[in-house]
Order: structure tokens, then C-alpha cells, then sequence
């Protein structure tokens, strides 16, 4: 699922959580690992984050 082929507004948030966004702060992740390319980890310590809600997902594992 890639954006160019469904879309940009089928990734927004849904509305219960775009309320909090912001303040909260969003970060959209281009690879299949949240900590590699990314310095997703380095901003949440340097931000001092301590809540992460994960929202949406894909994956490519197959249930056969």
C-alpha cells in the first residue's frame, strides 16, 4: 500500500485522534522498521516522549 496508488486521504488520522494532533505530533514512517531510516528514537528521547499510540499498519505477512 503506498500512497501514490490509494491516496493521500486515506492515511490521515481518524477524527478521534486528529483532535490531538496537534499539540501531538505525528511522524510518518517510509520503511517497514519504525527504527531504521528514521531517527524516530532520537527525536522521542530528545522530545521527551513518553506516550506513543501507533496508529494504521500494513503488513506483508500472509495467512495461509
Amino acid at each position: 500500500m503506498t500512497i501514490d496508488s490509494i491516496g493521500p486521504e486515506v492515511v490521515g488520522l481518524v477524527p478521534d485522534l486528529a483532535k490531538f494532533a496537534p499539540p501531538a505530533c505525528t511522524f510518518d514512517k517510509h520503511v517497514y522498521s519504525p527504527w531504521k531510516g528514521s531517527d524516530l528514537h532520537q527525536q522521542l528521547c530528545s522530545d521527551g516522549i513518553d506516550t506513543v499510540i501507533i496508529a494504521g499498519g500494513e503488513t506483508d505477512i500472509s495467512a495461509n
